[in-house]
């Protein structure tokens, strides 16, 4: 592990933000939209196994993160968001389970390290946020992006700061974002559970 995942000198909150969300990220593409195909030992589920109401709202609710991705400017460029859209969710569900653990973690450790530099400036939850918003900085060329869009399954890094914490109330608060705004419009906001 290493920057910027993960850095035993950074303030637990940027770890958090870090490798926590990445965690996040990889155990929940159990529930995504691929996983959600498979039982708890890797078999196939028959969709006529599955609670039709269960599929219909989880189809409307990988339908959301769809509409989302599609609508969200990016450039010239967008990936082909049915092909991101494990990915998308995995983004969602990484940073809602990696804040909650940290929320837990801060519960039970009341006290830690001060903050040092130009940190002290921001909260504990907006830390974490920024945490996680670092491990997504790139910079590309229009041919790397050309690249990207046509051969990665992850949507752009862009996309996958803003997007998930437009969906994420937490991240809202934590910056004081006004209501209807594109961080906290609660009429475009995707959640899978």
């Amino acid at each position: 592990m290493h920057s910027p995942w993960f850095d035993s000198t950074f303030p637990q909150p940027l770890n958090f933000g870090g490798i926590g969300t990445l965690l996040g990220h990889e155990i929940s593409h159990g529930f995504d939209s691929s996983g959600f195909h498979f039982d708890e030992i890797g078999d196939r589920i028959d969709q006529k196994d599955v609670d039709k109401e269960t599929y219909k709202k989880m189809e409307e609710r990988f339908e959301c993160f769809i509409k989302q991705y599609n609508n969200y400017e990016n450039n010239k460029l967008r990936p082909n968001t049915r092909f991101t859209l494990s990915e998308n969710i995995a983004d969602n569900a990484g940073i809602r389970a990696s804040y909650n653990a940290w929320k837990l973690f801060t519960t039970s450790q009341r006290k830690f390290k001060n903050l040092k530099n130009s940190l002290n400036k921001f909260t504990d939850d907006q830390i974490f946020f920024i945490g996680n918003a670092f491990t997504y900085c790139s910079v590309m060329t229009e041919e790397d992006a050309n690249n990207y869009a046509k051969t990665d399954n992850h949507a752009f890094p862009k996309s996958r700061v803003n997007l998930p914490l437009s969906n994420f109330q937490a991240f809202a608060n934590a910056f004081g974002c006004p209501s209807g705004t594109k961080m906290n419009n609660k009429e475009q906001k995707c959640q899978l559970w």
